[in-house]
């Protein structure tokens, strides 16, 4: 991965990838292949393939996420830079995944993803020769990149603490399938159906057990690579108890600050906070609170203080409902319209808006 800085909300997802001699279906429209394939008379093809329902960054990939990530490639080509995951305006792109399938098992919720990837001879500015000869080599792992739907269940781990597990249920956007650096995977790879022994006791020079220093070594390249938490690694060992995590800081500061306050005090901080989470929701329909009249004058934007009302006492999914019901409002269509009138003796108000960006990246 390029050492540039990762937007917020990303997440990297990464695997171990492995060549199949599995026969997988190009699903990008002929069309879009016909200009892909323009010059190229003998088009190079590899084929990645992995396990699912699958762990990794962030949570459980399950079917139905890479149902929908293979099905973009029926509207389009999935780019990917052999530079692995530049996080610029408009990254390079160097190859495409152009088809996939899922083959499951017996019980319907387990199986395999086939990638379909297509190397041009040249790439985004340069010759591809020196990437391709790499991925025949077998030294090139992929890495997928989405913006994800999930759900949320809370279980329990090994030692029975409850915990919140993210599961990946499907892509919205923002595909790519970037070439990384062979090793870095995270995830158990497959070499012609062939699963490679991941047991963390064994070296892989000869089912040779362990060392100290390997294991240690070993350790550290999990959690270097996202594959285990130290939280997860000591659960595992059974010292859970001894290690702190970000819920658990976030209650001592609150205790902290909680002690020496008045019961009337911590009322009216929550009620001011409660109030201050309802006016954003407002102010990200409306754009402004204060509005400048024709004259110079400011006063407060009429359409905020309809909304406030409208919403006011509302919380959770009342408080989402309310919103989007004000939408559709009349009157507070028709507020929006005189705002907007430059007749109307009031500027228009101008909102550059505050953008949401869920961007999450799962590389495998």
């Amino acid at each position: 991965m390029l050492n540039n800085s990762i937007p917020k909300g990303v997440q990297i997802l990464n695997y171990r990838s492995a060549h199949t001699q599995e026969e997988v279906p190009t699903l990008v429209p002929n069309k879009i292949m016909e200009h892909l394939l323009e010059g190229d008379d003998d088009p190079f093809y590899k084929t990645e393939v992995l396990d699912y329902p699958t762990t990794g960054t962030g949570g459980i990939y399950e079917k139905k996420f890479f149902e929908s990530y293979i099905n973009v490639a029926k509207q389009r080509p999935i780019p990917g830079s052999k530079r692995g995951h530049e996080f610029l305006s408009r990254p390079h792109t160097d190859f495409y995944t152009v088809g996939g399938k899922l083959s499951s098992n017996t019980d319907g919720k387990s199986g395999k993803v086939y990638l379909k990837i297509y190397i041009p001879k040249n790439g985004d500015g340069e010759s591809n020769a020196g990437f391709i000869r790499d991925a025949k080599a077998g030294i090139v792992n992929f890495s997928l990149v989405t913006i994800p739907e999930y759900t949320v269940k809370r279980e329990k781990d090994a030692n029975g603490n409850s915990k919140e597990v993210y599961y990946f249920i499907a892509s919205k956007g923002g595909e790519r399938n970037d070439a990384v650096e062979y090793g870095m995977g995270a995830m158990s790879q497959v070499v012609n159906e062939q699963q490679e022994a991941a047991d963390l006791n064994k070296s892989s020079n000869g089912g040779k057990v362990m060392n100290k220093e390997e294991i240690f070594a070993a350790l550290k390249n999990l959690v270097a690579n996202n594959q285990a938490s130290l939280a997860e690694i000591a659960n595992a060992i059974g010292l859970g108890d001894l290690v702190r995590n970000e819920t658990d800081k976030q209650n001592a500061e609150t205790v902290k600050q909680l002690n020496g306050s008045k019961p009337e005090d911590i009322l009216a901080e929550n009620k001011a906070h409660k109030e201050a989470f309802v006016e954003n929701k407002v102010l990200s329909l409306v754009g402004n609170k204060i509005i400048k009249l024709g004259d110079g004058s400011e006063k407060e934007n009429p359409s905020f203080v309809y909304a406030k009302n409208a919403v006011s006492g509302k919380s959770g999914k009342e408080l989402d409902e309310a919103i989007e019901n004000l939408k559709s409002d009349e009157v507070f269509k028709a507020l929006n319209k005189v705002l907007a009138d430059g007749d109307s003796g009031i500027n228009k108000v101008i909102n550059s808006g505050q953008p949401v960006d869920n961007t999450v990246v799962l590389t495998y």
